[in-house]
């Protein structure tokens, strides 16, 4: 009898505890190393889909939402001032334009905003199908580079001083971006035969903008301004 208990209590000792499919060891849904849970397979937290190193995550990633430096994330692309990029936006609309000079050139929507360029033309003679370009901080290298500006403003009264002889009043500049990028170009369109006195051939032109980025003068942030251009501008003529 007492041999039957031993052997039986041996037979109980050889026989592995049953456990259930959804145990904390190593079948699949547990927690630690099978698909779906929380250490190193696919659809946990460390491979793709997550927050850490892969693709579609907030990292270093194309076409995400972070702040880093990926493509259409918040960073380089976006403009830096909200009012601004909304006057930008609606560029083909301005109104105010005023062209003159050797060569000047500013528009806006309203006496409040102002772009304003200017061409050192250094009293050379147009030439029709010329280009002259003045670069900011571009490797581009054009045949007909001049010294030049271009800024945008904001303030009040801002071209009451433009292609005038009469300055009764000043403009009132609360806020300056001056372009760090791009191109501003103006292409000879016709020139005509008869000159100002002391001044230049009088001419028609297009002035078109290339890749231009802004800089604000207070806080530093850039802006991108659209490409756009402006056709049939009389320059060459002196006010007074």
């Amino acid at each position: 009898m007492r041999s039957l208990w031993i052997l039986l209590l041996l037979a109980l000792c050889a026989c592995p505890p049953t456990l259930g499919p959804d145990d904390d060891d190593s079948a699949a849904t547990d927690d630690d190393d099978a698909a779906d849970d929380d250490d190193a397979t696919a659809d946990d937290d460390d491979a793709a889909d997550d927050d850490d190193a892969t693709a579609d995550d907030d990292d270093l990633v194309d076409d995400d939402d972070d702040d880093d430096d990926a493509a259409d994330d918040d960073d380089s692309s976006a403009c830096s001032s909200g009012s601004l990029e909304t006057v930008l936006a609606d560029m083909a609309n301005w109104s105010v334009q005023h062209s003159c000079s050797f060569a000047f050139f500013s528009v806006g929507p309203s006496p409040e905003w102002r772009l304003a360029a200017s061409f050192d033309l250094n009293d050379t003679d147009p030439v029709e199908g010329q280009t002259w370009v003045v670069l900011f901080n571009s490797d581009f290298d054009p045949k007909n580079e001049v010294p030049g500006t271009l800024v945008m403003q904001q303030g009040d009264a801002l071209f009451v001083q433009d292609c005038t002889d009469v300055f009764e009043d000043a403009p009132v500049v609360t806020r300056q971006w001056t372009a760090s990028e791009g191109a501003v170009e103006l292409e000879i369109e016709t020139v005509f035969p008869e000159k100002w006195p002391d001044g230049p051939l009088p001419f028609n032109a297009t002035l078109r903008l290339q890749g231009v980025v802004v800089q604000d003068g207070i806080t530093g942030g850039t802006c991108p301004v659209p490409d756009f251009e402006w056709t049939g501008l009389n320059m060459g003529w002196l006010p007074g």
